[in-house]
């Protein structure tokens, strides 16, 4: 046994925790968002049963898509605060490789993440999400006979693995 199987073990060891906690906090943040996502869904499908006298089907998917980009927004502003937030030696890495300047924003020297493209990445890999739980809706509704009202939370429950998974290496990646 060398020296530097100890230290990789460790690092291994740092970088499961690390990834734990982040899939912890995520499922938090996450639970956040369910809320506002099926709140907003249930609202919705309300307004648009009973006001805008719409078809069931219209106004399913209407609701689905109109409260899933709110537990977007959601989520990529608590993600982005409280649960893929830098590491101390990721700031300090991050201003070592870009020195201020007057023409670089400091906060993103400092976190070495460019919350444009993160932002961007966020929506790319939430038109998946969106796509996979509008299928996975109309399935549970119309295949199964599952209640619209309950439905959503069948498909956050199987989706959730893949948006972590996403979003920490890839929206979030430096």
């Amino acid at each position: 046994m060398n020296k530097n199987s100890g230290k990789s073990e460790k690092k291994n060891k740092g970088n499961f925790a690390k990834t734990l906690r982040e899939f912890i906090s995520f499922s938090f943040v996450g639970a956040t968002s369910i809320v506002v996502q099926w709140g907003g869904y249930l609202l919705l499908l309300l307004v648009g049963e009973k006001i805008a006298n719409l078809p069931q089907a219209t106004v399913i998917n209407a609701a689905n898509i109109i409260a899933f980009i709110l537990a977007v927004v959601n989520s990529y502003i608590w993600n982005t605060v409280f649960v893929f937030k830098p590491d101390k030696k990721d700031i300090k890495q991050a201003e070592s490789e870009y020195p201020e300047t007057p023409e670089t924003k400091p906060e993103q020297q400092r976190k070495g993440f460019n919350h444009g493209k993160g932002f961007a990445r966020m929506i790319i890999t939430n038109i998946g999400y969106l796509i996979l739980s509008t299928l996975l809706l109309n399935f549970f509704v119309y295949v199964v006979n599952i209640s619209e009202k309950i439905a959503p939370i069948l498909y956050i429950i199987l989706l959730t693995p893949y948006s972590f998974f996403v979003t920490k290496f890839w929206v979030y990646k430096k």
